[in-house]
């Protein structure tokens, strides 16, 4: 069945306009809502990455009073004081503890023995190094103790 335009149009001699292909258009809304799903995802990839980076990047406070390098990167902090001037600091390479804001002990983790005593995660390295961080009743010991251990076990030497 003719449309009406399409009845104008041949009354009065002219060509009819040449309609656009259906498929044409409805593929339009499809690339527009795959475009800003690609433009979506990348955004959550570069912010998980920013995320990454910023949650392994010390804190500028344990930086600033000299307990960590800059360029170290912190895998876990285990608060002492409420403020946060003082605790224990897990890095790739060794175990610090800082009170008034500033680093009182540290302890490579090459080699070192780890062990949960009297409600504290103690960390004995080469020679007399000894780093012992307290944790009060209520918190539990085991996990951080955990932690510590498995960066002390990616420092060991693999087996020939």
């Amino acid at each position: 069945m003719a449309r009406d335009s399409d009845l104008l149009h041949r009354l009065y001699g002219e060509t009819p306009p040449a309609e656009p292909p259906r498929g044409a258009v409805g593929a339009w809304p499809a690339v527009w809502i795959l475009g800003l799903l690609g433009a979506g995802a990348a955004s959550l990839v570069g912010s998980f990455g920013l995320l990454l980076a910023a949650s392994l990047m010390p804190p500028p406070a344990l930086a600033q009073w000299g307990v960590v390098d800059p360029e170290e990167w912190v895998l876990a902090i285990h608060d002492h004081a409420a403020d946060g001037s003082a605790g224990c600091a897990l890095t790739g390479q060794r175990l610090v503890r800082f009170d008034d804001r500033a680093l009182t002990r540290a302890v490579g983790l090459r080699g070192a023995e780890v062990a949960v005593r009297d409600h504290a995660v103690v960390v004995h390295g080469e020679g007399d190094a000894e780093v012992t961080c307290p944790f009060a009743d209520d918190e539990d010991p085991g996990e951080f103790a955990a932690r510590i251990r498995r960066a002390a076990g990616a420092h060991l030497p693999s087996a020939p």
